[in-house]
Parts: C-alpha cells; sequence; structure tokens
C-alpha cells in the first residue's frame, strides 16, 4: 500500500496550507481509494505560519487590537502556547501587504509598530520564548517599528523621534536603548525568516522586495540608502555590522534590526517549522512526498517551504513533485534541486480548490 505525505503550503491569497492540503488529498484518493496519506501543511515564516504551528502544537489563539502597517487599530490574532509558555506572532497578520488595497502600498511610510504591540501582549503573559514569523509584510522599517513599540527610540539630529516608517531612518542620528521594555530581557525572540537576503545593497530588502510593496525604482533606491543609513548608525553605536547578516533582509530588513535591536536570533522559518511540526517523523516509510505553493519561481529556491520539504526528503531518497499555482520566471531551477515534476494549475472557471484537486487526480491518472 503506497504512503504518501502532502505537505504543501499556502497558495497566497486563494488556498491555506490546510486547503490546498486536503484538495491534493481528495484528487489522489479519487485515483487511489486505498493510497495511505499524511497531510502536513507547511510554512515557512510567511503566510499562514502562524496557523500551521499553533494547529500542530495544540496551541491556543489569542486575540489583541494593534495598529496595521498604516497605523489603524484593527483586532489580529497571535498564537499561544500554556505549555511551554511560548508564542507566535505572524508579520502577515498585523502588518501584511495582502491587507492593503494597491494605492495604499507605500513602503516608505508603513510601520512594523504593531507587532511590537503584540509582542507586550506576549510579555504580559510571562512568555519566555516567542516567534516571529517575518514573510508577507508590507513593510521596510528594519523593524525599527516594532523596536519602537517596545520602547527604543530613533532620534534625529535634533533629538526628535522620527516618525514611523523606513524612509524616515536616512535621518537617523541616535538609537536610545534606555526606555527598552525590561520584561524583553527574560523572554527569547526567534525570527523565523522565508528568505535569505541580506539588509542592504543589490539582494538586499529595499531593491528586490519594496517593489512588490509598492515602491517605484526610485523608492526602490531611496529606502535602500535609508537603511545603509541604519546600518551605519547600528554599527557606531554597537560595533556590529548588520550589512551582510543571512537572513537580514527578511520583512523589509526587520531580520537585521531584530537582531541588532533586540538580540533576536534569526532562523531559516523553513526548517525552524519543519522540525516543530514533526515533519522527519513523517516521512518514515513514505514513497512520495508533494509539496507546492502558489508561485514557483527563482525566489522558491531562497529558503521557500517547499524547497525545504525537497531537501529533507531527498536525503532519504524520497522521490518529490510540485504544485504551484503559477509558474514564474526560473522555475526550472527547481528540477535541479531533485524534483521529479512541477504542475501548475490550468486556468479556468472552478475554484483553486477545484483546479488543484483535479489536476493531481490528472497527474495520478496518468501514472497508471
Amino acid at each position: 500500500m503506497r504512503k504518501i505525505v502532502i505537505a504543501a503550503q499556502a497558495f497566497k491569497g486563494t488556498l491555506s496550507a490546510f486547503q490546498a492540503c486536503q484538495a491534493i488529498e481528495e484528487g489522489i484518493l479519487s485515483v487511489y481509494s486505498s493510497a495511505v496519506i499524511k497531510k502536513i501543511p507547511v510554512a515557512d515564516g510567511g503566510d499562514g505560519s502562524m496557523e500551521v504551528l499553533v494547529r500542530a502544537n495544540r496551541g491556543e489563539i489569542r486575540h489583541c487590537l494593534v495598529s496595521d502597517a498604516l497605523g489603524v487599530k484593527r483586532p489580529v490574532l497571535f498564537g499561544y502556547f500554556p505549555q511551554n509558555a511560548s508564542a507566535v506572532v505572524a508579520f502577515s497578520d498585523v502588518c501584511g501587504l495582502a491587507s492593503l488595497e494597491p494605492e495604499q502600498q507605500d513602503p516608505f511610510q508603513t510601520s512594523s509598530f504593531g507587532v511590537g504591540e503584540v509582542i507586550l501582549s506576549i510579555l504580559k503573559l510571562s512568555c519566555k520564548r516567542c516567534i516571529l514569523c517575518l514573510g508577507g509584510t508590507a513593510t521596510n522599517d528594519a523593524g525599527s517599528g516594532l523596536a519602537a513599540a517596545l520602547g527604543l527610540r530613533f532620534l534625529d539630529e535634533q533629538g526628535n523621534s522620527l516618525p514611523l516608517g523606513g524612509g524616515h531612518l536616512g535621518k537617523l542620528a541616535l538609537i536610545d536603548f534606555s526606555g527598552m521594555n525590561p520584561a524583553l530581557a527574560s523572554c527569547e525572540l526567534i525570527a523565523a525568516c522565508d528568505v535569505v537576503n541580506p539588509i542592504v545593497g543589490p539582494q538586499g530588502a529595499s531593491l528586490i522586495y519594496s517593489p512588490q510593496k509598492g515602491a517605484s525604482p526610485q523608492m526602490a533606491i531611496e529606502l535602500d540608502k535609508a537603511l545603509q543609513h541604519f546600518v551605519s548608525i547600528i554599527l557606531k553605536q554597537t560595533g556590529s555590522d548588520i550589512s551582510f547578516l543571512r537572513y537580514g533582509g527578511s520583512a523589509g530588513g526587520a531580520g537585521a534590526g531584530i537582531a541588532a535591536l533586540l538580540g533576536g536570533k534569526l532562523e531559516s522559518g523553513s526548517e525552524l517549522i519543519l522540525n516543530s511540526i514533526g515533519f522527519d517523523e513523517a516521512l518514515e516509510g513514505c514513497d512520495l512526498v508533494i509539496t507546492g505553493e502558489g508561485r514557483i519561481d527563482r525566489q522558491t529556491t531562497f529558503g521557500k517551504a517547499p524547497m525545504a520539504v525537497t531537501k529533507r526528503a531527498k536525503k532519504r531518497g524520497i522521490p518529490v513533485i510540485m504544485f504551484a499555482g503559477s509558474l514564474g520566471v526560473g522555475h526550472e531551477e527547481i528540477l535541479s534541486y531533485g524534483v521529479e515534476k512541477v504542475f501548475s494549475l490550468p486556468e479556468g472557471q472552478v475554484s483553486p480548490f477545484e483546479a488543484l484537486k483535479e489536476i493531481t487526480a490528472t497527474v495520478f491518472r496518468n501514472e497508471t
């Protein structure tokens, strides 16, 4: 009897990781009713990460009212694990790009302040560990917003606090750490990062990702200069050079900011989540692994969940196939990492769930 592990992540904007796994399972069972299937929804620190971790580890969902990327107060969710005094919050749920209309997207002004407000709620629960899922943000502020919510002050040459937003960091003269919330000293911050890019430079947060958040080419250059200046102030005040820090460019440079400003630890989001949900154990006796995401392109190889799934399966000699909502530039590179085949959803009038279910069934019918 064939054992298949389905480890898909969210198809952004259309299917959650749980829905994607369910659609694939139904497609398989319509062809092989006797298949033994293990569904393991996955994530990489981006959309759906909090839900994946909470469901897999029997956590609780808590609510709080915080600022979104534009400073509007909105209710958001975070995960709480009373059994080990830990919590998880996703940037995408607080200051996510998907929550803004295209005309609202402005990475010069958007801020991660609300994430800091969620952390304040988490600290009130006496948590000793907090996982920050960094993907899917509308921001490019190097985490300065969330740090401001936790008591740090970002001052200009006149000693005035800078407005929120990454574009204003070009006028930063001094970071005042004196007001940092003392409860942070007893809470370990772990940033689950979805990309490996550095904070600045040609492959950095601003030049690579801010155009996806609404930045014009000129704004992207200005944002990179602002973060370059932020990096120089960090170096001057702390002696720490965060220019080339791995994962530093996650969430508009928040990875580097969390490490430099708050002493947080940066980890691969996909690896952290796979370890947290018992993925390796599920591979025992497995004959095939199916993974996927909404869009497969060259960026999929930069630490995304489908790539982490593939690497772990290939170490055990298990074949992998991948499904995508669409294929982008460089998707062919996935095959060089050991993926057997990549399939994309056909365009049509059916729902994404039905489209994924049907293409799965078609693939397995063709196998017979």
